[in-house]
This record gives structure tokens, sequence and C-alpha cells, in this order.
């Protein structure tokens, strides 16, 4: 599993933060894409609609309608509205956009799909699989109940009596209108033709392998079966097989699709997958355009075609003869980090950068390395990423990047900690040198060990072992920078799955496999923190707001702890079902998350932290205004004055919350901090009091 820290320190002396109180729950923020799974797509000018859904057993699971306005480079989800996320079809009557719920019947917008009223009069539940316009009538089929008929373009619905019960695809052809039933699914799959606008069926082709798809061109009929793919030229009443030309297909895996000039019959992924088209009418065929996956809906654009092939979305400017990737669906983010005015995101496809806090994101195409999955992190005031199993590092926010490091390995985790870089990735390696040169160090760590998870507090460093074997499962903590370790999970009741480290006050936590531990004398004992927390929550990610803590979890999405983890309250208001949560960070007034749920694999959402109780963080951390530093701006040397009888300790924090440095029991009211060996850059002093902590801002130069 990926995990991340983050610690965020947004206390300041002299900053406010202004919450948004407009947004109430989280928000899905870009790149918004599809769903990877797309059954339906539509198109009348620059309006581009496409529908789909992972999975019809669970209607709360991502999917829905997505709407673009440039042929597929941007889109905008437009489900909200709908009560049912799986959309099996899509259909546009003039200005009037119908969705097809697979278990919620028809939704009906008239704006675009800003806002849906749900047409059940007569369709209430139903299983939709189709929607098709004829004449002054609108079509819906259904898997069970048959054919149902709309005068009002999709306001009511008559229920038609017919031998025809569970619906694949209609076609027309002249005043003629034709359906295709399921095979495998009812008790005759065939093809039924009506003359009188869909009141009385007649049977002009019994399919014994199912019928599936059904398309018209002109005046000749395409269907597709189990046994192959038929043509007609008179309206059903013969057809001719066209197996000699495309391989035999599945009825459920398989399409067509009418462009203005050709047809298009899109294989499964075990029969040739791929495109095979035909410029004379289905005479003749010839193989196109090949992927792993089916082509689920192929469509006209304003400018083009486009294919959506499982995961991805192709595009054609030449009819259908020559296709090339516009993107992936299946872009995923696992690591999220912020600096200066950006947003990073790091995932399967490479890095990616935002400045407009997260609404449009572009490719860090600067990066060298073929990349597969790349966590992002920000850390001493330095971009980190993997490629091609080395790190890579950036002081530019992704401008440029330094590939002279010496690294051979990728990792996992990131910490700062008493000036030096340390990375987890199985083993446990360290840099004096922010990352150009590295040692791997172990004395004292399990010859069994897999390290995945790094954190600290004060002096003391923290490591996960995931290891391979039951002996080496648990926590080591080193207290002189990694030189040598010893195990240390007092109370832990299962050692297994170490994921994540975080520091609040004086309180270390760890998430694992069987919940969230605490320990108030760094590490050597440990006690489960489970008040409001579901049983066996796995925490992938920690992030710090003051004295509070969140919790992103697997499957339980987030928890919020006021108390340093006594009690815990869920924030997911706004999230898809049994959210997975990534990764956090802040930027500005909003805190951002990585989350996995279904179908929906790492997507970015975001919440204002006002939701949080962050609303003037000048009252929450100013308690001693007496305590003051100079210089500041400091180029090295720092004063601190009036410094509290009960100090206990002092930590300097970079911009992502990591420790630095630590300088435990200064015992004076006046005494110095030394920084000349950190870079220049924004760091923040935390003084520890038994009850409190006062945060002051230093600015290095």
């Amino acid at each position: 599993m990926k995990r991340k820290l983050a610690y965020i320190a947004i206390i300041t002396s002299c900053t406010i933060l202004t919450a948004n109180t407009s947004i109430a729950q989280w928000e899905q923020v870009g790149p918004i894409q599809p769903p990877f799974v797309i059954h339906t797509a539509v198109s009348s000018g620059k309006d581009l609609y496409v529908g789909g859904g992972f999975s019809y057993y669970d209607s709360a699971s991502p999917g829905g309608v997505f709407h673009s306005i440039d042929d597929g480079i941007s889109w905008t989800d437009i489900t909200k509205g709908l009560t049912n996320n799986y959309v099996s079809s899509l259909l546009l009557v003039d200005t009037v956009l119908l969705a097809g719920t697979y278990g919620a019947g028809v939704f009906r917008s008239i704006d675009k799909g800003i806002s849906w009223v749900h047409t059940d009069n007569g369709l209430e539940g139903a299983l939709v699989t189709t929607l098709a316009s004829f004449q002054n009538y609108i079509f819906a089929g259904t898997d069970g109940n048959g054919i149902y008929r709309s005068s009002n373009n999709g306001t009511s619905w008559t229920h038609i009596i017919s031998p025809l019960t569970t619906l694949r695809s209609f076609a027309s052809i002249g005043s003629l209108l034709f359906a295709a039933t399921y095979g495998f699914r009812s008790s005759d799959g065939s093809v039924y033709r009506s003359d009188d606008s869909g009141i009385t069926w007649t049977k002009v082709k019994q399919c014994y392998g199912g019928e599936g798809d059904l398309k018209s061109f002109g005046t000749t009929l395409f269907g597709l079966t189990d046994g192959g793919g038929y043509r007609s030229v008179d309206s059903g009443i013969t057809w001719i097989p066209l197996n000699d030309y495309f391989p035999n297909v599945r009825n459920q895996d398989q399409f067509l699709a009418i462009s203005d000039t050709n047809i298009m019959y899109s294989a499964n992924a075990n029969h040739d997958a791929g495109i095979y088209i035909s410029s004379d009418t289905g005479k003749t065929w010839n193989y196109n355009f090949g992927t792993d996956f089916p082509h689920y809906s192929i469509v006209n654009t304003s400018k083009d075609l486009i294919t959506f092939a499982s995961n991805s979305l192709y595009r054609s400017t030449d009819d259908g003869l020559s296709w090339t990737e516009q993107f992936n669906l299946s872009q995923t983010f696992s690591l999220i980090a912020s600096h200066d005015q950006y947003l990073f995101a790091g995932g399967v496809g490479g890095v990616y950068r935002s400045s407009n806090n997260g609404m449009t994101w572009s490719d860090i195409d600067t990066i060298p390395g073929a990349m597969s999955s790349s966590p992002v992190w920000f850390t001493n005031n330095t971009l980190f990423t993997n490629s091609s199993g080395r790190f890579l590092r950036s002081g530019d926010n992704g401008t440029t990047w330094d590939s002279s490091l010496t690294s051979n390995f990728g990792a996992s985790d990131l910490l700062f900690h008493n000036g030096y870089l340390f990375a987890v990735n199985g083993s446990m390696f360290r840099s004096s040198d922010n990352g150009v040169t590295w040692n791997q160090d172990s004395a004292g760590l399990s010859y069994y060990g897999e390290y995945y998870s790094i954190g600290s507090i004060g002096n003391t460093l923290f490591i996960g072992d995931n290891g391979s074997s039951s002996a080496s499962f648990g926590i080591y903590k080193s207290v002189n920078n990694g030189d040598s370790w010893a195990e240390s999970d007092n109370g832990l009741t299962d050692k297994y799955g170490i994921y994540v480290f975080a520091t609040v006050g004086n309180n270390i936590f760890v998430g694992t496999e069987s919940g969230i531990y605490s320990s108030k004398d760094s590490g050597d004992n440990w006690v489960l923190s489970k008040n409001g927390l579901p049983p066996n929550t796995i925490a992938l990610t920690f992030i710090i707001l003051d004295n509070n803590i969140i919790a992103g979890t697997s499957e339980n999405g987030a928890y919020f702890s006021i108390d340093s983890g006594k009690t815990w309250s869920p924030k997911n208001e706004g999230f898809p079902q049994s959210p997975s949560i990534g990764a956090f960070t802040i930027k500005d007034n909003y805190i951002y998350a990585t989350v996995s749920a279904g179908g929906l694999q790492g997507s970015i959402w975001r919440r204002s932290l006002s939701d949080f109780g962050i609303n003037s963080v000048e009252n929450q951390i100013q308690p001693d205004l007496s305590l003051s530093l100079s210089p500041n701006p400091t180029t090295g040397i720092i004063t601190v004055h009036n410094a509290p009888a009960n100090l206990l300790g002092v930590s300097i924090l970079n911009v992502l919350g990591q420790t630095v440095l630590d300088l435990p029991h200064p015992n004076a009211p006046e005494f110095t901090l030394d920084l000349s060996k950190l870079p220049p850059g924004t760091y923040f002093a935390r003084f520890s009091l038994p009850s409190e902590v006062i945060t002051r801002k230093i600015l290095k130069e």
C-alpha cells in the first residue's frame, strides 16, 4: 500500500487563513476524467457527453455522466443529481439530454447536465440498457421489463406489452424500428421489427447464440451475435454472415459504430481485439486498429472521431483509418505535495503540476527516464521523484531536474531529519548532501526486514518493518540519526503492516494493519487509539493541523481528532463510498487528498480548512506574545528572547512540517539557534510547553 505523512506548518505569527465557507464537503478537483469504464457516448456540436460505471451491483460506485466542450481534452463531472451512478445509455434529442441507468430508470436534463430530473413516471427502478429516438418517440430498452416509450421527450413513459424482455439495442431504417434482445439473459436472443412506432413487434431473425449490438447504415442493417456478424439489405428478411471478414465474437463484448462514411466493428479482447472498418457497407472489412480491450463507444465530435477502449480515449482525424491515444482514463495519483504557488501530484504516468489549486494540471515532461509510477515529495526545499528506479530532484518546482544523484533505488517514503535525508524502499538509506550520495545503514535492523515507512519525534527516528519473516515485524527506533537501531514496539497487538508515522506535540502516531497507535514516551510503549474509529482502521497517511491530526484510511475515508487521538470523528461528506486516502497536503485555504474508491483510482479531492475549525490561525497559536526571535530574517544564528520557564524543547520544521533541527530543554530565557547548515527558505520554530505549542515563522536567507 502507498502511504504518506504530510505535516504542514500552517501556524505562523502573521498569517490569517481566510476560509472559503462555500465548500461544506469534499469536492473532486482536476484532472477530472470520466470513469475508466465507458459504456456510452453522444455528441452535438461542441458538446460531448460520456456515461459509464464501474459496477452495476453498486449504484454508488464511481461512474456517471461527464461533459466536454473541447472534444474530450478536458471534462466536467455532471453526475450530481443522479441517484444511480451506473449510466448505461445516453441520448440527445434537440436540447434534451437523457441518461439511462441500471437500476434507477431515466434522468432528464435540459441544461446540459447542470441539473437532472428523475423521470420515474412508469419507469421507476427500471434497469435501462439502451435509449433511442425514433420518429416522435423516445424508446427505453430494459433488462427484464421490455420496452418503454415516451411521446414527450422522456418526461413520462408507457410500458409496451410485447414478447421482448431484455433489450440490447435499437436501430431504424425509414419507417421501420428494429430491436435486438440479449440471448444470454432472455430465452430468445433475436432481432425484432416494428412498423407501427413500437406498438407491435415481429421476429425477423432468430439468434441461437444470442443477439448483440445492432446498427443501421443507410438501408443496410448490421447485427452481431455469439456466432459472428450478419448484415441485411432487405429490412431484416434475410441475413448474410460476415464471419469471413472478421473473427467470431461474444455478444456482450462487441460493438458497432457508424461514422459519416464507414461502419466500424470493435472486437472482444479474447478475439483479436481492435477495430475493423468497412467502407463498402460491410461487403469487405479491414483490421484497422488494435488494443488489449474492446472499444466501448465510437462517436463523432465536432472535429473528428473518438473511441473509448476500456481505460483510454483514442482520437481519429481521418474517419477511423488511424488512431492516436489522447489520454489514459486510468491515470492515478498516489502522492501529492505543495510548494510556492504549485500543487504536485505523482502517480501512474509521471508527475503533474497545477498552478490554480488543482483545477487544471500539466504533465512535467522535463523528467528524464521512462516512468510507470512516480511518487513525489517536497522536503528540505527540494522536489523529489522516482524515475526508472532512481531519485531525481528539482530546486525550481520541476522546471529542471538534477539526474546526477548516485542512487540506484526508488523510495516509498522520504524524511529530512537533523540535517540528513532518509529514504526507505525495503532497505533504509541515508544522505548527508540532500540526496546526491547515499549510504545504506542497517546496524541493529533485521536481516529479513522490509522497511517502507519512516518518522521522527525530537531526536528519535522510527522505521516500520513489514519483513518477510514474522520475527522481524514491528517498529525500530534510532537516537543517533540511524547509526544504530533497536526494536521499539511494546504494546502493538499486531506488528505487521507499519504504514505511516506522525508527530503531534509530544505524541507520535503510527498507522498499522491492526489500527492507529500512539506513544507519549518516544516509542517505548504504544497504546491503541480507537475511540470513534471503525475496528481495525488502517491509516495510510496523516496530516497535522496545529495540534490536531487527520488520518487518511483504507476504505474508511478521513477521521479527525482534536485531542491528540483520544477521540476521532469522520470527515467524509462528499466522498464516494468506501474511500481510501493515500496522501494529504495543504495549500492556501484547502486540504487536498488523493482518493481511491471502486473504479475511481487515485483522484484528487479538496476541502476547506474551515470545515476543520481552521479559520484564524493567529488566534489559535499566539498564547505568548512576549516570546520573540531576532534577527528574522536570519543568515544562520537566531536568538530566542523571553522563552517560557516551562519550555520543554524547540523544534525547527520546514514548510512540510518535517523536523530538521531539535533543541531539547534549553533551560534559559534566552538562547540561540544555529540554522547555518540549513538551505535558504521558510521554517517554523515550535516551542513545546506542557499544555500548548507556540510557533514562530523564520526566514532563512
